[in-house]
């Protein structure tokens, strides 16, 4: 393959992987001039219960591809077969899931929520669009493996046009409501299944070899509880607070989490690039080399979430504008503390993907469990009382705990020397300075809109001049197919 085929590839697949959170985000006026607070509330309860049931779905087996695929070289194992193995065990786990979801849905509809939300259809939907991702996942990881990122890109752009277009079609043209909303996303959830499908055909061999699903489950069954933990972490709170407050309030949290999601997006859209390329940095025997390609690696990782969380708020402050909704709007102020919040959270995730490669499966489930701990008791003392800001509060309280617990784990797995100042020290100063710098404005009585400007002219500013001779040197390494190019 040609090397400027391999950069129009790779630079494809980047742009899709930054298009997807994007396009969440660009759709939230659609949200809320069409739906109700109300509405839109359930809608994000309905969204984040998709994301749990993809999540789990097969013991989330097709996560032992990520690392099993180095493998095959020193362990004998057919790739093919055991795709076809890991394929099989998914399709039976998905009728039976959804066999038993209907069975005790409705049930299960009445202790999760405290409001009267229903099972059928909202809960089918949801379900179902879940249960369709995690049959189009094992495809996608093989293909990231691969370095495939154009077959990567094509089936995640097919899910967001799909995802967009059957949207507005049941929203504004059919006014359906949140029932079309979800049963829209449930109709595009097939189109990724389809073309993973098509495409993945020639890289399976039909196979049900138990030897490789127990080799494959011993390293994921110890990561359902993680992944329970992991989804409880970023969507948690709002079922928590839907028991404390309105759903017009939680609506607007709802609306506050989805921009700050985006960070999270972002920071997995990035690493969903960068993991091929680490996990063989991290296999080399030339450990000088190594240490320095992945230093640089991890620069380039670290600040574009920055960059990021500060272009959301720079968004943010100019929303006033265009929303005419009091509640949304109320729902800004917290805005750069959130931000703060969910840009810890990018640390958490290239963490988690390192341990992943070592397989320390029980650690990763290990260190998350106590911050769901302090998660779920902040959740109890502080929302009933203090509402969006206990929320915050706590997950601020949970992330700090987790992120010096993994912080000290990939120190004993990677034993590399990271540069403590560029990766931690900056990068953060700076996410701190622009919650400080709005606590300022407010105390002065500086309007949103005028803040949210200047911190971001900081931020770019001296994010370029601490790394302007890397930015480009960086940047064509990213998209190289080859981890030794520099």
């Amino acid at each position: 393959m040609s090397t400027k085929k391999i950069l129009s590839n790779s630079l494809f697949y980047t742009l899709i992987a930054f298009l997807q959170p994007s396009i969440s985000f660009l759709l939230l006026p659609l949200y809320l001039k069409y739906l109700t607070p109300a509405d839109y509330a359930v809608y994000n309860l309905m969204n984040y219960l998709s994301f749990f049931i993809g999540i789990i779905a097969a013991g989330r087996i097709y996560s032992s591809i990520y690392p099993f695929y180095y493998d095959q070289d020193k362990t004998n194992l057919n790739i093919k077969e055991f795709m076809g193995s890991i394929m099989v065990f998914t399709l039976i786990s998905a009728i039976l899931l959804l066999s038993i979801t209907i069975l005790v849905g409705p049930f299960i509809f009445s202790l999760l929520f405290s409001n009267d939300i229903d099972f059928f259809p909202l809960g089918i939907y949801a379900i179902g669009a879940g249960i369709l991702l995690s049959i189009s996942l094992p495809f996608q990881v093989l293909f990231r493996n691969q370095k495939k990122f154009l077959t990567v890109g094509i089936i995640q752009l097919s899910l967001i046009f799909g995802s967009v277009s059957l949207q507005i079609l049941f929203i504004v043209v059919l006014k359906e409501g949140v029932n079309g909303a979800l049963f829209a996303k449930l109709l595009a959830s097939t189109i990724p299944v389809l073309l993973a499908v098509i495409f993945g055909l020639k890289e399976i061999k039909v196979s049900f070899k138990k030897s490789y699903l127990k080799r494959a489950l011993s390293f994921t069954l110890p990561l359902i509880p993680f992944s329970i933990i992991t989804w409880f972490e970023r969507f948690g709170d709002k079922f928590f607070l839907e028991h404390y407050v309105s759903l017009e309030t939680l609506a607007a949290y709802s609306f506050l989490i989805t921009i700050c999601l985006m960070i999270v997006m972002v920071s997995d859209a990035i690493l969903s690039v960068l993991q091929p390329f680490l996990y063989e940095l991290y296999s080399s025997s030339e450990s000088g080399i190594s240490t320095v390609r992945i230093n640089r690696y991890y620069t380039f990782y670290i600040f574009i979430p920055l960059v990021f969380s500060s272009f959301l708020i720079l968004v943010g402050g100019q929303l006033p504008v265009f929303i005419d909704k009091s509640k949304y709007i109320e729902a800004i102020q917290y805005l750069p503390f959130a931000v703060l919040i969910y840009f810890l959270y990018s640390y958490i995730i290239l963490f988690r993907y390192n341990l992943m490669f070592y397989k320390k499966s029980i650690i990763l489930t290990s260190t998350s469990f106590w911050s769901l701990i302090v998660l779920i008791i902040s959740y109890i003392a502080l929302m009933p009382r203090f509402g969006i800001w206990g929320a915050l509060i706590s997950n601020l309280m949970g992330f700090a705990l987790l992120f010096l617990l993994l912080l000290l784990q990939n120190r004993k797995a990677l034993k590399l020397e990271i540069n403590n100042y560029q990766f931690y020290f900056l990068p953060i100063g700076l996410a701190i300075l622009t919650f400080l710098l709005h606590l300022l404005c407010t105390a002065l009585k500086i309007p949103m809109s005028y803040y949210s400007f200047l911190q971001f002219i900081i931020v770019i500013s001296i994010s370029y001049l601490t790394n302007k001779q890397k930015i480009f040197e960086i940047g064509a390494m990213v998209l190289s197919r080859k981890s030794g190019t520099m």
